[in-house]
Order: C-alpha cells, then sequence, then structure tokens
C-alpha cells in the first residue's frame, strides 16, 4: 500500500476512485446512515449514494460497494454507527476489496489508461476512534499492494 498526503477529494477529482468509510445500519427509509465525517461528505456530494448502499447493505450484508457514477466504494469500518469501529471488519472489508475490485473494476471505464490507485482515507481512525499508526496501517499495509494508496 502507497500512502500519499492531501486531501481525498483532490484525488477523487484527479480520477482516482474512493474509498468511504461506512457502516452496516440501514434506516426505515432504507438509506444507508452517513452521519459523520467522510462519509456525510459524500452522501451530500452524491444524493443518490445512500439509497443506492443502503440497498445493497439490506440485500447483501455490510461489505463493500461499488457506487459507480461517484467513483466511490464503499469501506464497512463499524457495524452500527454508534460503536467504535472494528479491526476485524477493516481487516474483511480489505480482504474483500482485494478479492471483489479487481473483476467489478474492468467493467467500469476508467478515465486513465493506467489504472489509477483507489485511495483511502485513515479508514477507522476519525469518528471510528482507532489509531493509524499502531493499529489500522499495520492490518492494511498486510493485505493492501501499491494498487491502493492511503491518503493521510
Amino acid at each position: 500500500m502507497r500512502t500519499q498526503s492531501g486531501s481525498l477529494w483532490h484525488y477523487h477529482a484527479m480520477g482516482h476512485w474512493v474509498c468511504i468509510p461506512t457502516n452496516g445500519v440501514v434506516n426505515r427509509q432504507g438509506l444507508l446512515v452517513m452521519g459523520k465525517g467522510l462519509a456525510w461528505d459524500a452522501a451530500k456530494r452524491f444524493p443518490g449514494l445512500r439509497s443506492n448502499w443502503g440497498e445493497l447493505v439490506a440485500a447483501l450484508g455490510n461489505q463493500p460497494f461499488a457506487y459507480p457514477p461517484g467513483q466511490l466504494i464503499s469501506f464497512p469500518t463499524k457495524h452500527h454507527w454508534v460503536n467504535p469501529s472494528d479491526l476485524s471488519l477493516i481487516r474483511s472489508s480489505a480482504k474483500n476489496l482485494t478479492l471483489w475490485w479487481p473483476h467489478v473494476a474492468s467493467s467500469y471505464t476508467m478515465a486513465s489508461k493506467e489504472p489509477l490507485p483507489i485511495c483511502l482515507p485513515k479508514v477507522g481512525c476519525g469518528n471510528g476512534g482507532l489509531d493509524w499508526e499502531t493499529q489500522v496501517r499495520p492490518i492494511l499495509s498486510e493485505l493492501l499492494d501499491d494498487n491502493y494508496m492511503a491518503v493521510i
């Protein structure tokens, strides 16, 4: 996994797909709960996101999903939004992403000829309460190759 400083949205504007930390709670209206941090910011930028991911989470569970219109990928870090992030869920999300994304990516038009690395923030470390250096980074570094870039 590469690391780079900067803004996740800066890399998104450059054509990168970006991961958005999420949880597994779908409200009564069928919308994924995305009320804080990058999830809230993504939901504001992409009005159809909450209903799309809410439908997928309700049907298939709390796992990574793509949102092609926004070049976004959900990255579950919490089971419920009120709880801290879960390291085992972060590990599972990273594993699922590495298995699932290569098959999915070929069906989406990429903006550049060379595939850009998927960008992710310090997942689980903002509202999730985990420590990047001692808890999360070691897990992601073990599982994610240079096709992924942590924006810190």
